[in-house]
């Protein structure tokens, strides 16, 4: 069972967790520390899986306790839980947390966050991968787009809209940017998932911060890059978003449900980027048998890895708190027949464009393993019938160019 440990110096608000997290005792064990210092001493004692801390505490305070932590136990998904929102510190604590949830906190959002955390601790099976996207602080960037938006942050005459038209072109910028608003790192009331809205309720002197100071975004290695055909991959998701925009768009979504369409599509292959920063020389050895058996990538990635480019993206997203329908189209776009939930149409979409794309790559010479579409899925849901016309659409839209969101 799932170890979590909050942390406070304050009693009355351990008292209340404990009130609070009964309901929950059959879905975690959960510890309680009144400081820095006896919450290191159940980490010597005992594995924490999830650790919730308040940051203003005595002698050891929040930001050290996730500092040790984060060095001693890269495993443990982080999440801060406090009423001190000082914009320094909250920046200071963006490389050593997962998330943010302010004080005081609905208890159904309390437990909603810690059920997720729970759920996403089980996503990426073997340790090794845990504690690698535990420890993430940046995702590399294509390299253009990256001395992009450096350029411009140091532009006099800078504009929010174009730092965040240049994010929304790129997967890494574009999931660090949704981590850090959809927090409560800056008080922020509402989800967003268009990047370029994000940048601008962030502002640019924040985005400058983060970016030239903090340096969350960084550029891929040009080398390995090449070596491993990696620019492909940016290719790729830039045009399953656009599909996926089109098939919601024809489904009749509602707006922000259709507008979120690119942004699933953009962010639904981050895993493979994980696993090509973090393990360059595996990793390029199952794209190449991939490339040169025909073997879907993610059947080969769970065989080596213990889990798959999906599952490693989701595991990401969930533990950052973005939202559900981004980790749902990332966690279950090779094999939708396994989720069932709210979000059917937009993992539909999201796997109809993954295939279709694909097949349109392949034709262009791109070597790229055939993904089929689950047929029996989409008849399932009523959508087998449209599927040829939104293959039609789909490769005069790619023949045209994708624009971006």
């Amino acid at each position: 069972m799932t170890a979590v440990l909050f942390v406070d110096d304050d009693a009355n608000i351990l008292n209340g967790l404990r009130r609070m997290l009964r309901s929950m005792r059959n879905e975690c064990d959960v510890l309680f520390a009144d400081s820095g210092a006896a919450a290191l001493k159940i980490f010597s004692e005992s594995t924490i899986d999830v650790l919730i801390t308040d940051l203003r505490m005595p002698a050891m305070d929040g930001v050290k306790l996730l500092e040790e932590v984060s060095r001693k136990y890269p495993g443990t998904v982080r999440i801060i839980l406090s009423g001190y929102a000082d914009r320094e510190i909250s920046l200071r604590t963006i490389g050593l947390a997962h998330q943010f949830l302010s004080k005081p906190c609905d208890d159904a959002f309390l437990k909603n966050a810690l059920r997720r955390a729970i759920t996403q601790h089980h996503l990426a099976s073997a340790p090794d991968l845990q504690k690698v996207v535990s420890q993430l602080h940046t995702l590399p960037s294509l390299p253009d787009l990256y001395y992009q938006i450096v350029s411009e942050l140091n532009n006099p005459n800078a504009s929010s809209r174009r730092v965040g038209e240049i994010v929304s072109r790129d997967m890494s910028m574009t999931a660090r940017v949704l981590q850090l608003v959809n927090s409560s790192f800056f008080g922020i009331p509402t989800r967003v998932v268009d990047p370029v809205q994000a940048t601008t309720m962030l502002g640019l002197e924040t985005v400058r911060d983060l970016a030239l100071s903090l340096h969350i975004f960084s550029q891929f290695n040009e080398t390995l890059l090449a070596e491993m055909q990696l620019d492909t991959l940016w290719e790729h998701v830039l045009r399953v978003g656009a599909v996926t925009k089109m098939i919601l768009k024809d489904l009749n979504m509602p707006p922000k449900r259709r507008e979120a369409g690119f942004i699933l599509g953009l962010l639904h292959d981050l895993g493979k980027l994980i696993l090509a920063q973090n393990m360059s020389g595996p990793y390029q050895r199952v794209l190449e048998k991939s490339r040169s058996e025909g073997i879907p990538l993610h059947i080969l990635e769970k065989d080596v890895f213990g889990a798959s480019h999906s599952d490693i993206g989701a595991y990401l997203f969930g533990i950052w708190g973005l939202d559900e329908v981004v980790m749902i189209a990332t966690a279950y776009h090779h094999e939708p027949r396994f989720y069932v939930g709210d979000y059917q149409y937009e993992l539909a979409a999201v796997h109809i464009a993954n295939s279709l794309v694909t097949e349109f790559e392949r034709d262009k010479g791109v070597a790229a393993v055939d993904l089929p579409v689950d047929m029996d899925y989409l008849t399932n849901l009523g959508l087998a019938v449209q599927f040829e016309t939104w293959r039609q659409s789909a490769w005069k839209l790619l023949k045209e160019g994708v624009k971006y969101a």
